[in-house]
């Protein structure tokens, strides 16, 4: 099988190799003891390690892999390698004449991406993937695939089904708890990993999670024993998504724990992905669990974090279905909640469902409470990635921090015409860039030219979204006071 496929690629997320090659990073032997063709993944530390000498290069691994640009036209020919060695060239000819859905096209022209298209490919008798529309289904047919691979050659007895599931399931806290030590800055051996699992779930036997199995897409330094991470980190961002998903559909009280913490933005876009393929009946039960959630949490400091997160994945799901019921939701935590965090949550969230009221009564609220005020600060200088989170959330603008990124961001948004929401929280970013402006002292990447945009964008906007008319004018208004405020701070 190593025979079939002849490949050159660079793979994992090492976009900055390939567009600044250093000489140690370009050939680099690379071990796959979990494929049986040179089709390899590993992590960015696994790379790390060997470069630095940490873990000896060694000839009897797996193929030369040349680390070199990624494009359309190298996905092809690596395909076209892959079909031709199989004799089937009428896949070549479906990739080449586009008739494959334009959602394989799109994700073949990343590495990682292609690696697991064609490992699907191989694994389904050669042929194309008909159920792949994003990254999220594509990860998911890979890790099946991937499972059922690996229970084959481990020869699985006749109850495969469950020991799938406690594959999937193991992983998915193995992911947790991965993200989990990352985000507390602790290391975590593949033993104390173990035991972690077992302790949560106590079906799983240590048998499994011994197995090849279960470590085959873990990466451990040899050495230490230190988990590094999954074979690639998204496989860590997709897998975290996936539990989160099983906890809010069986309504189960871990989710909570998951709740505590900031999740990075590329979970939530697996989460979302993940729903927006799940039925209305599923969608309905994580709705109604979150809501159990969110009226058994008590209001300390957590606690508030806590609900915050269930009104933005509230404001996620996707169904149009049951909008309307997370919309009574939303108002009901908008008029019943004291916290200016929640609160103030509830109205972005509606914002994000069209509900031209909420941008009202969140504009009033930011304009009348110097609290609220400071956490919308803060919550655009952490979202934008001007500040990292310290301490217990939610915080308060410490008025010290840059606020470039956000500047920038804001601005984007300001000026895109394309989506409804853009345009519905037009006075709420005018007016957080102004308050900003204001809270820094003058200070800051704000110009004449960038005002300049916002103006033009919102004369735009009115010629578009003609029914938006009366809020884009509430907006051109708060740009006029911005715009005051910056000629007094120029002089």
């Amino acid at each position: 099988m190593r025979e079939d496929i002849k490949l050159r690629l660079y793979i994992d997320g090492l976009d900055e190799i390939s567009t600044d090659p250093k000489e140690d990073d370009i050939k680099v032997v690379l071990s796959a003891p979990v494929m049986e063709y040179p089709l390899v993944l590993t992590s960015r530390n696994e790379i790390a390690s060997r470069a630095v000498g940490e873990r000896p290069l060694s000839w009897s691994f797996a193929p030369f892999i040349e680390i070199e640009d990624w494009s359309l036209s190298m996905a092809t020919e690596f395909f076209k390698r892959l079909f031709l060695s199989n004799g089937r060239e009428d896949l070549l000819e479906d990739l080449l004449s586009d008739t494959v859905q334009k959602q394989v096209i799109s994700l073949i022209r990343n590495p990682l991406m292609a690696v697991m298209m064609a490992f699907l490919i191989h694994e389904s008798d050669m042929q194309w993937p008909s159920e792949v529309e994003d990254k999220a289904a594509l990860f998911k047919e890979f890790l099946d695939a991937w499972i059922k691979r690996e229970t084959k050659r481990l020869n699985v007895p006749s109850n495969q089904g469950k020991i799938e599931r406690d594959i999937r399931y193991s992983w998915h806290l193995a992911a947790w708890e991965i993200y989990q030590s990352r985000r507390n800055s602790e290391k975590l051996t593949i033993d104390q990993l173990k035991s972690k699992i077992k302790e949560q779930h106590h079906s799983v036997s240590y048998a499994l999670l011994d197995s090849t199995c279960f470590c085959s897409l873990i990466v451990i330094q040899p050495v230490t024993k230190n988990v590094l991470g999954f074979a690639h980190e998204q496989f860590m961002e997709y897998l975290v998504a996936e539990l989160f998903h099983k906890l809010c559909l069986n309504n189960d009280s871990r989710t909570e724990k998951y709740l505590a913490r900031a999740v990075t933005s590329e979970v939530n876009d697996f989460i979302k992905a993940i729903w927006g393929r799940s039925p209305v009946n599923e969608l309905e039960k994580v709705v109604n669990g979150l809501e159990d959630r969110f009226n058994s949490i008590s209001n300390n400091i957590s606690g508030i974090q806590c609900k915050a997160n269930i009104i933005y994945y509230w404001s996620r799901i996707p169904a149009r279905e049951i909008q309307n019921d997370i919309r009574r939701h939303l108002w009901k935590v908008a008029n019943n909640e004291n916290h200016p965090y929640v609160r103030n949550g509830a109205f972005f969230a509606l914002i994000r469902l069209g509900d031209k009221q909420a941008e009202t009564y969140l504009y009033e609220s930011l304009n009348t409470n110097n609290l609220a005020d400071s956490y919308n600060r803060r919550l655009h200088l952490e979202y934008f990635g001007d500040v990292e989170p310290q301490g217990e959330p939610p915080y308060e603008d410490d008025l010290r921090c840059a606020w470039n990124q956000t500047c920038e961001k804001l601005l984007e948004h300001v000026e895109n015409n394309t989506k409804e929401r853009f345009i519905l929280s037009r006075r709420i970013d005018i007016y957080t860039i102004h308050s900003l402006m204001n809270s820094r002292g003058r200070k800051g990447p704000l110009d004449g030219k960038g005002i300049e945009r916002i103006e033009k964008s919102l004369k735009q906007a009115i010629n578009i979204w003609p029914v938006h008319k009366e809020l884009i004018e509430a907006a051109c208004n708060e740009l006029k006071e911005l715009k005051i405020s910056w000629e007094m701070y120029k002089l």
